[in-house]
């Protein structure tokens, strides 16, 4: 891949539909991480409502083919926390967009009032994150019952 400069939008709920056949292709890796918690069609649901966001990520020589997108929430607590949360984050040569997306991201909840950003993600994911003041506070476990 040479060097191009990549994109990154809030899409608009009413222009979901349009993007969303190039979207759910990098979304479904990260529905399937769900297992079972989340559908393309809940998330797509949830974008058009406004309830979630859909960022996409895209070289500016190829869109609207997408080499990444990403689904936030904004999350109110009962103690008054507001946090956006990063529900959703899939593509391809993540390394070259993935450090300047998340900096959009933390705009745009800064923008919304949020007092920070949280996340779930691979351990993988780590690896973009350590450096920019970023704490690492869990780790996410989960027993399945056969049935």
């Amino acid at each position: 891949m040479n060097k191009m400069t990549i994109k990154n939008t809030l899409v608009q709920p009413k222009d979901i539909p349009t993007i969303w056949s190039f979207a759910e292709k990098h979304l479904k890796k990260s529905v399937n991480r769900s297992y079972g918690r989340i559908s393309l069609n809940d998330l797509f649901t949830e974008c058009v409502m406004g309830q979630s966001h859909l960022w996409i990520f895209y070289r500016d020589d190829e869109y609207p083919d997408l080499i990444g997108c990403g689904i936030t929430q904004i999350n109110d607590y009962p103690s008054g926390l507001r946090m956006l949360n990063i529900d959703h984050l899939s593509g391809k040569n993540q390394e070259l967009w993935t450090k300047d997306g998340l900096k959009k991201v933390e705009s745009f909840a800064k923008d919304s009032g949020c007092d920070g950003i949280e996340a779930l993600g691979r351990p993988g994911f780590w690896n973009w994150l350590k450096d920019d003041n970023w704490d690492k506070i869990a780790v996410a476990y989960q027993k399945k019952f056969v049935q």
